[in-house]
């Protein structure tokens, strides 16, 4: 199961051909749930996010340790509010959440810049 290619509009879940160079599909979606349900259904395999799945029983995982690929994650902020308390917050949020998954199996690198101090007013 994958996606349909002409109306992929985010990159990062073209992740089947991230493992597979000519999968054969047995039913296209751009729906991660119809794709999840005609898995359920028998209809095939399907690759999916962990977090997807973890609600549904009826989903076992068959290749976790030989199909796997990575994604980022990022947080688009206006440059004026990147030191913002309720940007640092949210950020610190989704970095402590990813951290705590241990099927996210992330890196997180620490690429935002850090305040000079000039900017800092209220840290």
């Amino acid at each position: 199961m994958s996606y349909i290619e002409d109306l992929i509009q985010v990159d990062s879940v073209r992740w089947l051909a991230d493992v597979i160079e000519e999968p054969k599909i047995a039913f296209h979606s751009n729906s991660m749930i119809a794709q999840m349900n005609a898995a359920a259904g028998g209809l095939g395999i399907v690759m999916l996010p962990s977090f997807a799945t973890r609600d549904r029983p009826d989903l076992i995982p068959v290749l976790p340790t030989l199909a796997g690929t990575v994604r980022e994650v990022w947080l688009n902020v206006h440059s004026d509010l990147q030191f913002a308390p309720r940007i640092r917050a949210v950020r610190a949020f989704l970095k402590n959440t990813l951290k705590q998954d241990p099927d996210m199996q992330v890196t997180l690198a620490d690429v935002v810049p850090q305040p000079r101090t000039a900017d800092c007013k209220n840290p």
